[in-house]
């Protein structure tokens, strides 16, 4: 896509300041002790997608900031920290020194520790054109894909590890490959369990258009889960339908490698048909039993043992297992990871200490088994989790939350923490990130849904005030295509400038700022993470309010730009204020006013645009849509969900730590607040002259 430049002609740059670009070249080196295993991350990239880029095997779970998983010890060195959840990093983790590396900047060399990371352990991320050499149906939504690779390449990844497909927009999908490693000996090529989900990009063309021979594009391998093999302790495998994938290859990889440490597998589904390679599985287990756990409700906690199922021909003759009952959970931050891993259908393989005595592999499975009974077997085989999931709305089926955007923002972590607030009263809600085209794939992919309240999400400020005036050509209309259910957060943005330069320019408030404008015409400039963004059109809203002109200069995303600022090549951004107040806190950028029509209590005696400029107002805000056609009833109870998650204390709190401000509303509302917005954005996108064509 071509955006049209608002303005034209160079950035000024004060002498001896470095671009944006310099500054987010510039590459600091990043050492992992003990291994001694040393990568280059740049400025404006976190250390764990350089660690990934550079095939270093740091820990990781969501890659998001909201589970922990990647947590490190910073030995020396100095990162920023994005957005990222309390819980993942508290303030007095922070304090001491341990860091979250798949949110955290590098500002200088950096020195972590983490024993998770051997000489050996990770392989290469490559990035490679692969052929589809066959596929077969294994279900009426499981396909197995075999991808052919690349003759004269050679690719390396460990059991249990995932590859990402590469496809247009930039949306990405991963699937974990099924096959061990030590068959590319034979013939390099991959296998790949691949799941039917209607209306979905990728699986889509897989079960419809999909030939033999295409050629696709893939990344990988990625995933820090796999076989530790300097352990000897019992491995406890659980799957949950495709999930299956990743340890048949891990299983594969233990038989060649002639591991015997004990090992018990769990593999279950709603139906018999979704166990597809039973008799497969049965095949390549030493031994194989088969037992039937029958669901019960909390608060008991007890366990109904129904007959034995009957067992494969492939299976071989064993006693009834008796499952034992599982122990109730012992923490939070265990309930909502695993919870999040289940709403994935993946699950780390993780080793269990003490259960089981012998060298064989069982294999316990359920033809009927629902995803509350797979966690209740897992339980029993000593991994920790949540009492029950209650299945979403009336139909047994969960719902799904499109984000329309990447993982790891504010947005995707407020909807996950809705997500798990409302658990109790809708069901499991599986948040599902569709980012592309400045978030109109995924507001398409909300639009296009059926109208029966499984199918909701998030509708922001770009894709449904935005977006509509600044693309040419729009999938959705957002006045039409559209039911709100709530509000959910407001965030103001905040006019900023760097520090230093405002002490020389001798600037303290707006009333300066506007005041050095006019008496040195063009020389301001002012940066924005893009053509359209909220940055821009609030910049030139305070420009046509203020009657000054500053050069806009559009950089490619929020992060950039405020490094331009932060290095002085701008001299003042309009910016999230839950982006730009780490540096305000630290002292590098001075806040002269918010965009909001109040002041907000995390910044005190920065006072409001509005106060200066009556009725200025542009924050970032964010709430739930449902497809247009859903029925009233069926919006009504979302709301009421929703509503309560948002007014819960807990929620505040954790929402307060992304500078957000839970802003609950009815549908109604909802609706016209978003028809507002729009006709607010109308005059200020064609002010702006952006485009995008």
């Amino acid at each position: 896509m071509r955006r049209a430049l608002a303005a034209s002609g160079a950035a000024r740059r004060p002498c001896g300041a470095t671009t944006s670009t310099e500054t987010a070249n510039a590459a600091f080196q990043i050492t992992v002790q003990p291994s001694g295993r040393a990568f280059s991350a740049n400025a404006d990239e976190v250390i764990l997608a350089a660690a990934i880029r550079s095939g270093v095997g740091l820990p990781y779970g969501c890659k998001d900031g909201a589970c922990g998983s990647c947590k490190c010890k910073k030995i020396s060195g100095a990162v920023h920290h994005g957005a990222h959840q309390s819980k993942a990093l508290t303030a007095d983790e922070e304090a001491a020194g341990f860091v979250l590396t798949c949110c955290a900047h590098p500002l200088t060399d950096v020195v972590l520790e983490s024993r998770q990371v051997t000489d050996e352990s990770a392989f290469p991320v490559k990035k490679m054109p692969v052929r589809v050499a066959a596929f077969e149906k294994k279900s009426h939504d499981v396909m197995q894909v075999r991808l052919q690779l690349p003759a004269a390449d050679t690719f390396r990844y460990h059991a249990g590890q995932y590859i990402e497909f590469m496809l247009q927009g930039g949306v990405r999908r991963a699937y974990s490959m099924a096959n061990a490693p030590h068959t590319q000996a034979e013939a390099p090529g991959l296998e790949l369990h691949i799941r039917h989900m209607p209306g979905g990009q990728f699986t889509d063309h897989v079960f419809g258009a999909m030939k033999e021979k295409e050629i696709l594009r893939v990344e990988g391998p990625f995933g820090s889960f796999f076989l530790r093999e300097d352990s000897d302790k019992p491995i406890v495998l659980l799957a949950s339908g495709t999930g299956f994938a990743p340890l048949k290859a891990l299983i594969e990889h233990m038989q060649f490698k002639g591991i015997t440490r004990p090992t018990t597998l769990y593999w279950g589904g709603r139906r018999p048909g979704d166990l597809y390679l039973h008799d497969s599985c049965c095949r390549i287990l030493p031994t194989c039993r088969a037992t039937r756990c029958m669901p019960v409700a909390p608060p008991s906690w007890s366990i109904r043992h129904a007959p034995p199922t009957a067992p494969s021909a492939a299976c071989r003759p064993t006693n009834f297992l008796p499952t034992p009952s599982p122990p109730r959970p012992t923490s939070t931050a265990e309930h909502c990871r695993l919870a999040r891993m289940q709403a994935a259908d993946t699950v780390p393989i993780a080793p269990a200490s003490g259960l089981f005595s012998g060298g064989s592999l069982r294999f316990l499975h359920n033809g009927a088994m629902n995803r509350r009974n797979i966690l209740l077997a897992s339980a029993a085989a000593a991994a920790v989790f949540s009492s029950s999931l209650a299945m979403a709305q009336d139909t047994g089926a969960p719902i799904r939350l499109i984000v329309p955007y990447a993982p790891g923002g504010p947005l995707d972590i407020t909807a996950r923490a809705l997500a798990e607030r409302v658990r109790d009263s809708l069901g499991t809600v599986i948040v599902d990130n569709k980012g592309g085209a400045g978030g109109n794939i995924g507001a398409d992919a909300i639009a296009k849904a059926a109208p029966d309240g499984l199918t909701i999400g998030i509708a922001a400020t770009a894709t449904h005030a935005v977006n509509p005036w600044l693309y040419a050509r729009m999938p959705y209309d957002a006045a039409k295509d559209f039911a709100g259910i709530t509000q959910m957060v407001r965030v103001p943005n905040v006019l900023v400038m760097n520090a230093e330069k405002a002490a020389q320019l001798k600037i303290n408030s707006v009333a300066d700022l506007i005041a050095y404008a006019k008496a040195n015409p063009a020389k301001l400039n002012y940066g924005s993470g893009g053509n359209g963004s909220a940055g821009h059109l609030a910049g030139e809203m305070f420009k046509q309010r203020a009657g000054i002109f500053a050069l806009h200069i559009p950089y490619r995303g929020g992060n950039p730009a405020q490094l331009a600022l932060l290095s002085g090549e701008v001299d003042f951004n309009i910016d999230n204020l839950a982006t730009a107040a780490p540096n305000i806190r630290a002292g590098k950028l001075k806040a002269l006013a918010l965009t909001s029509l109040q002041a907000s209590p995390a910044l005190p005696g920065v006072p409001p645009l509005s106060s200066t400029f009556k009725g200025f107002s542009i924050d970032t805000w964010w709430g739930l849509v449902a497809p247009a056609g859903t029925p009233k009833p069926v919006i009504a109870k979302l709301n009421k969900a929703f509503v309560a998650a948002l007014n819960a204390p807990e929620t505040r709190t954790r929402f307060g730590a992304l500078l957000a401000e839970p802003v609950p509303t009815t549908p109604e509302q909802f609706d016209a607040f978003m028809a507002s917005e729009r006709d607010k954005y109308q005059s200020l996108v064609k002010a702006s002259g952006a485009k995008v064509d």
